[in-house]
């Protein structure tokens, strides 16, 4: 009950699994959910399937064979628009899968009904290949932009940018270059990747700096707070969340 009312006066949301964390039970965390939804949708609710439904779809899921017939059931129930899932619902439904193709597939196909994508990370982990990954992430980004895709640096890219930028040997350089990187429209990088550049630097105020930069860029804000941990000053940690609240695209 708490929970709820306090949802209206938080001002960091993207933080309020702190909230969420305090519920033992999946059923009442499930309720705080589409509580959520239903007050971000202005009323429209888009409530999570019930723990009972859920059950007698995964059961009967587990129990078909072959994968093929699986496949077929796990695919309609991604597709039924009237079906919603939290990410730790669709992320058990999509393991009972094995081959990463077929998961990819389902991971793409259940974006669309997730109630909670804040901690989609739960079905993005279920991917063992970069490449998996990364199509995933573009699938999302192009979903939530309306068709503007922005797809984080290739592995191989990176990891050149990275290296290049490590060679620079004074500080100084390695700032302008990281300056340059991330004011550069064209590229965009996972919170993990930004992350890994800004540790090329170790002054604080100058991680500041560029985490503010970075946010532009980043293709999976849902997990920002890896940029935090780069921070050591709670004043910084504020600076940089003011920044986030009050940025525009």
């Amino acid at each position: 009950q708490l929970a709820k009312l306090a949802y209206r006066s938080i001002t960091d949301r993207s933080n309020f699994n702190q909230v969420f964390n305090l519920l033992s039970y999946q059923s009442s965390k499930d309720e705080l959910t589409a509580y959520i939804n239903n007050y971000n949708a202005g009323g429209n609710s888009t409530d999570p399937m019930s723990d009972a439904n859920f059950n007698n779809l995964y059961q009967r899921i587990q129990q078909e064979w072959p994968v093929s017939t699986q496949m077929n059931s796990l695919t309609s129930a991604f597709n039924n628009t009237a079906n919603y899932f939290t990410s730790y619902q669709a992320s058990r439904l999509i393991q009972l899968v094995t081959a990463e193709s077929n998961r990819l597939q389902l991971a793409k196909l259940a974006y669309r009904s997730i109630t909670d994508r804040s901690n989609f990370n739960q079905v993005y982990n279920l991917l063992n290949y970069q490449s998996s990954k990364d199509e995933l992430i573009a699938y999302i980004n192009n979903y939530t932009a309306g068709g503007n895709t922005r797809v984080p640096m290739s592995e191989a890219d990176f990891n050149s940018l990275y290296q290049a930028t490590q060679m620079q040997f004074f500080p100084g350089e390695r700032m302008n270059a990281l300056v340059d990187v991330f004011n550069k429209t064209t590229n965009f990088f996972t919170c993990a990747q930004a992350k890994q550049l800004i540790q090329l630097i170790t002054m604080e105020t100058n991680r500041l700096q560029l985490a503010k930069l970075s946010y532009r860029a980043l293709t999976d804000r849902s997990n920002i707070s890896l940029l935090y941990e780069l921070l050591e000053s709670q004043a910084n940690k504020d600076a940089l969340e003011a920044y986030i609240n009050a940025y525009k695209e």
